[in-house]
């Protein structure tokens, strides 16, 4: 006997995300996930250290990172500074922990950024359709028609090196990958039966969209979002080693490498403590971002027992 026809919009939507909506997992569901899937908590691990550990630069650096010492200039790492000196002085440990303020602020602002534009463009494009997809994609195709450095090398000089320069040019670039991955998964959940019932019960667009299209995007953006911040980072360290990032005094990791190779000969500390912390961070966002793919695929999960 077929069941009867939901009469009532509040029916229809008591179970949206049917597809691949992300429900609310236990602590127990986790601390499985966690055991199986190495890389996830490796990532979180290593990214919570250099978060913690740029939040805390000032208790953390023996040293303001612009101190200069005329008596200590290109040491290599000792006691006294750990990770050496530069050539106007300045401690590199010190340098390389307020560097990570700014490089992962700029790297979680930009990829914030884009992730909320591109969100929005997809969601827009996938589901409306017509003549609005047709625009929204071509500005996208247009876009990602430049190589992404060259782009935000554009962007970014045009700006003037600043703060929110710099964020806006790596923002603009993930974009156009945001907004097609949304658009993509649109399309294939517009015609699924939960949506069409809330359609035909009346349901406005802004509320299909909101209540059952968005829940089940959420998982993808994360990944996404995770794997385009280790990018994010290395994209930034570029732009600083070129000198089109923030301006100095202010140290960011890019920069720092900038400054050190001119000396690789003659202390090469300076370039590889920086590069070492870029290697790290951009290492454990891409572990975050394969850990989280994997504990939120339902095959996965089935064939772990999770």
């Amino acid at each position: 006997m077929a069941e009867p026809v939901t009469s009532s919009l509040e029916q229809a939507e008591s179970r949206p995300g049917l597809i691949i909506g992300v429900r609310h997992r236990s602590l127990s569901w986790w601390l499985k996930a966690i055991r199986a899937y190495p890389q996830l908590w490796i990532g979180a691990v290593v990214l919570a250290i250099l978060v913690g550990t740029a939040v805390f630069a000032p208790a953390l650096a023996p040293y303001e990172p612009s101190d200069t010492d005329a008596t200590a200039i290109l040491q290599t790492p000792s006691t006294a500074h750990l990770f050496g000196t530069d050539r106007l002085g300045r401690d590199t440990f010190s340098r390389v922990l307020y560097g990570g303020r700014v490089t992962l602020a700029v790297s979680f602002a930009a990829v914030l950024m884009s992730m909320l534009l591109g969100t929005a463009l997809g969601l827009i494009s996938g589901y409306l359709g017509g003549w609005v997809d047709g625009l929204i994609m071509r500005v996208m195709d247009g876009l990602m028609a430049f190589p992404g450095l060259i782009l935000a090398l554009t962007i970014a000089f045009a700006l003037r090196p600043s703060l929110s320069s710099v964020i806006i040019a790596l923002a603009v670039v993930r974009v156009p990958g945001f907004a097609r991955l949304v658009r993509a998964q649109v399309l294939s959940l517009r015609t699924q039966e939960f949506i069409l019932a809330a359609e035909v019960l009346g349901a406005s667009q802004f509320r299909v969209i909101l209540r059952h299209i968005l829940p089940n995007l959420v998982s993808i953006i994360l990944v996404q979002g995770s794997l385009s911040a280790g990018s994010v980072i290395f994209a930034e360290a570029s732009l600083g080693f070129l000198g089109l990032s923030v301006p100095p005094p202010t140290p960011t990791w890019g920069r720092m490498l900038h400054d050190g190779y001119v000396y690789l000969e003659v202390n090469a500390w300076q370039s590889i403590m920086p590069g070492t912390v870029i290697f790290l961070a951009v290492l454990a966002f891409n572990f975050l971002g394969d850990g989280l793919r994997d504990a939120l695929d339902p095959q996965q999960r089935r064939r772990r027992g999770i």
